[in-house]
C-alpha cells in the first residue's frame, strides 16, 4: 500500500489461499517423473499395480492432450512428447485405486 507516493510502503501482508478441488490434498499423490523440464520424452515411474490403468495429460485449459495406457505390472512409462508445444502440462490418473496428479514443463 502506498498512498500516492506520499508515504513509505506499508509492511507485508500475508494471505493464505486454500484450494477447493473436491479431493483432499492428502489423498492426491504424485508420480516421480523425469526429466522435468522435458524436451523430447518424459518418463513416469509407476507404483506396483496388477491391472490396466491410464494417465491423462492435460493443458492449462483442461484439454486432454494425450491418454497414456499403463499395462499391469509396468514399472515405467515413457511418453514421446517431441512436437508438443512448450508449456506447463498436468497429468492425472487413478492407478491402483489411488489418484495421482502433478505437473511438468515441456521446453
Amino acid at each position: 500500500l502506498n498512498k500516492c507516493d506520499i508515504e513509505e510502503f506499508s509492511n507485508e501482508k500475508e494471505v493464505l489461499v486454500r484450494t477447493c478441488l473436491g479431493v483432499g490434498q492428502e489423498q492426491i499423490k504424485k508420480l516421480n517423473l523425469y526429466p522435468n523440464p522435458a524436451t523430447s520424452q518424459i518418463t513416469f515411474e509407476l507404483p506396483d499395480i496388477n491391472k490396466q490403468s491410464q494417465i491423462q495429460i492435460k493443458d492449462i485449459y483442461g484439454k486432454v492432450i494425450a491418454t497414456l495406457n499403463i499395462k499391469p505390472n509396468q514399472s515405467k512409462l515413457i511418453w514421446e512428447c517431441s512436437g508438443i508445444a512448450s508449456v506447463v502440462y498436468f497429468y492425472e490418473g487413478e492407478i491402483g485405486g489411488e489418484v495421482y496428479r502433478g505437473k511438468f514443463l515441456l521446453k
